[in-house]
């Protein structure tokens, strides 16, 4: 994994390592980034930091940027040849571990791919996923392109958290205005601005609206500058709060009325299933782990398409039928059952074998 801070697939190792150290496995997690780039999201890698080593998990740096391949197997083979860390199977996070542990070692290679889109070329991927002995996905749907693209079978392991299921009578609203939430890193594949953008244009149509729209934004990355700046030039600061990367997000699902994530690409956000497990309804931008969750009744609407306007469209459906009284979008759900970090960690440990 490239670091522990802000992000989807960064928690997802952070939950999936306790739960196999939980289930009596020893795991080591290695990095190839000496730290997270954004301050809040250093801060957050070194909360987890502990947590993890306070369960007897270890953590290697290797330290060789996340594009030198060569550099971080040779750490990786003297971690190897030193003793400290003697693997039987090598779970990758992003598609250069692959070569990295091939590289450095002999224990199979288990690689996870969590969306189609990547910022680099398919090929790029592909070549590099060839390395690993299997793969897998979250997602039905982008285990289904996946396998196109790369040319090989991808498995589907569901992803899982360990956190309550609650319950619809837990979410009576006692507020009269829409309160809307964001999670997730601040960069380009997220599109914090799209989202900013049909804040504005949700605030600027209704007049019915502007005084009862509420929106936080949690989360840290390279945009985090250009987002405060467009929530200053569009006059939204009384509307948006940028509260940077927290851990603890409890409290801010039971604060919302639906989180919104407008991303370019997913496969199946955890923040997304934290959210579904907390009763809190989700609109999203139409990428394919939405359209999976839509499609099988969970509560995630999508808008028509990408754009700033289709958003706009449904975040004002959403307020409207909340101020006329009609909650047909923001229906009080129960939490939807998801599986746990457990039954994640248990399935990893068939797909190693597979």
């Amino acid at each position: 994994m490239h670091h522990l801070g802000v992000g989807g697939a960064e928690r997802l190792v952070f939950e999936l390592s306790l739960a196999q150290a939980q289930l009596g496995h020893r795991v080591a997690l290695l990095l190839l980034t000496d730290k997270h780039p954004a301050v809040e999201g250093a801060r957050l890698e070194q909360e987890r930091t502990a947590m993890l080593t306070e369960a007897g998990i270890q953590i290697h740096l290797l330290g060789g940027g996340s594009r030198s391949v060569g550099r971080n197997a040779s750490r990786y083979r003297k971690l190897i040849r030193s003793g400290l860390v003697r693997p039987d199977v090598v779970h990758a996070h992003t598609p250069v571990g692959a070569p990295i542990a091939k590289l450095a070692g002999m224990a199979p290679v288990h690689l996870s791919l969590h969306s189609t889109g990547f910022s680099v070329s398919t090929t790029w991927i592909r070549l590099l996923a060839r390395w690993a002995d299997t793969l897998s996905s979250g997602s039905e749907a982008v285990a289904q392109q996946l396998s196109k693209s790369m040319r090989r079978d991808v498995m589907v392991v569901p992803y899982g958290l360990n956190i309550p299921r609650r319950t619809s009578a837990a979410r009576a609203k006692e507020h009269c205005g829409v309160k809307i939430l964001f999670i997730g890193r601040l960069e380009q594949q997220k599109r914090p601005d799209r989202f900013i953008r049909a804040i504005s244009n949700v605030v600027d149509r209704s007049s019915s609206t502007e005084a009862g729209i509420e929106v936080r934004v949690i989360g840290d990355g390279v945009l985090r500058e250009e987002v405060a700046r467009l929530v200053h030039d569009l006059g939204l600061a009384s509307h948006v709060r940028l509260l940077g990367a927290e851990t603890g997000l409890e409290e801010h699902f039971e604060w919302a009325d639906a989180l919104v994530s407008t991303s370019d690409y997913e496969g199946i956000p955890l923040v997304i299933l934290e959210a579904l497990s907390r009763a809190t309804p989700v609109l999203a931008t139409p990428f394919e782990g939405a359209l999976e969750l839509e499609r099988e009744g969970y509560p995630v609407v999508t808008a028509a398409d990408f754009s700033v306007d289709a958003m706009s469209v449904l975040l004002t459906r959403v307020c409207e039928d909340f101020h006329g009284g009609s909650e047909s979008t923001l229906t009080s759900w129960e939490g939807s059952a998801i599986p746990t970090a457990d039954d994640m960690a248990r399935a990893f440990s068939v797909a190693y074998g597979a």
